[in-house]
């Protein structure tokens, strides 16, 4: 755990009268407000500060379901959105359907018309910004084939005896 705020001492105010800016980065483990304080001296010993509430929010977690259903000659698959954010709204969704096209709505629906497995990306972004991924791997299965071949020892007449042999 970090404390709730955050100090930092080593600005300096340069010493021309041109803007400097200075940028500090630091990562922040957990969601909620934190106090960040700023504290900078001039070559002469001034200091001036300044505190400077931030709400960090939480990441939202990227998820989808899936369904498919076969449609004559191709694997048709329903994609529901499962994606969970506190604090925040998913605004933005896209999926990539591993070289199969793409589409940018919460629950697409898209057809296969190969057999295999793909990659599919879901990428959400909130109201805020802050985004997340998840790639998940579906089979399509290969389509059936039906086939069959027949013979008869007694002619092709009503009554004759069929022998059905299933390809």
């Amino acid at each position: 755990m970090f404390p709730s705020n955050l100090f930092f001492k080593s600005a300096k105010a340069p010493k021309s009268p041109k803007v400097a800016l200075l940028v500090f980065e630091f990562t922040f483990l957990t969601a909620g407000f934190h106090d960040v304080e700023l504290v900078v001296e001039s070559d002469a010993g001034c200091y001036d500060t300044i505190v400077k509430e931030i709400n960090v929010l939480e990441l939202p977690v990227a998820d989808y379901t899936y369904i498919s259903e076969c449609d004559n000659d191709q694997v048709i698959v329903s994609f529901s959105d499962a994606s969970t954010v506190n604090n925040d709204v998913i605004t933005s969704w896209n999926y990539d359907f591993g070289g199969q096209g793409n589409q940018s709505v919460q629950n697409p629906i898209t057809a296969f018309n190969t057999e295999g497995n793909f990659s599919v990306t879901q990428i959400i972004e909130t109201f805020n910004g802050c985004k997340d991924t998840i790639v998940k791997i579906i089979n399509i299965p290969p389509l059936p084939l039906a086939g069959f071949t027949y013979d008869t020892d007694n002619g092709l007449n009503v009554g004759a005896e069929f022998e059905i042999f299933c390809l």
